[in-house]
């Protein structure tokens, strides 16, 4: 099936829109404030908004967790949904895994020294405020991937999404394959 360049076009305009609908702030946090907020991460939680704590040895991009935002809404909006809790349908979104048992005991596994408290809300919803509540300086786009770039150790990163480490893995090869994984992972 060859797709029109019009259409393709069009299809491309329409995601950016919805990306742009998107108001992703992430903040960086010491391990005992992470766990604090993990073990209370339900109520935490705001309607069409997405809280959720993860290592940051988990997270290469702000893009990474922009798309996976986008895929936990349009799951939930579509009805393809695989959790009916929003902060756990972005784990499934986000690391391409439907079996969320087995995913928790990675995310477990990971002992990072520091975390990231992520909130992404879509449409004109207000941004959760506990990030400023505990005073917390939100991390850049530039800063997320600058560090992630100059991470020496991906170890947790290729565990998480069952990529096999390999020589030929750079950080920008690492990235697309991060990408077309949460991609691909709305057809679960």
């Amino acid at each position: 099936m060859i797709i029109d360049e019009t259409v393709f076009e069009e299809v491309l305009e329409k995601l950016y829109e919805e990306l742009k609908s998107i108001k992703l702030i992430i903040y960086e946090l010491d391990k005992d404030l992470a766990l604090r907020l993990i073990n209370d991460i339900e109520r935490l939680q705001v309607d069409k908004c997405i809280v959720q704590v993860l290592p940051s040895t988990v997270v290469a991009s702000y893009e990474q967790l922009l798309l996976a935002s986008l895929l936990t809404f349009k799951s939930l909006k579509d009805n393809k949904a695989v959790c009916r809790k929003t902060y756990m349908e972005f784990l499934v979104r986000l690391f391409s895994n439907r079996h969320v048992g087995k995913l928790i005991k990675k995310l477990q596994e990971v002992s990072a020294p520091k975390y990231l408290l992520i909130t992404s809300c879509v449409g004109e919803i207000v941004a959760p405020t506990i990030g400023q509540e505990l005073k917390l300086t939100p991390i850049s786009s530039h800063e997320l991937i600058r560090r992630y770039k100059m991470s020496t150790n991906l170890n947790d990163l290729l565990r998480i999404y069952d990529l096999a480490i390999s020589n030929e893995l750079n950080h920008d090869l690492i990235h697309k394959l991060i990408l077309s994984k949460i991609a691909l992972s709305y057809l679960l």
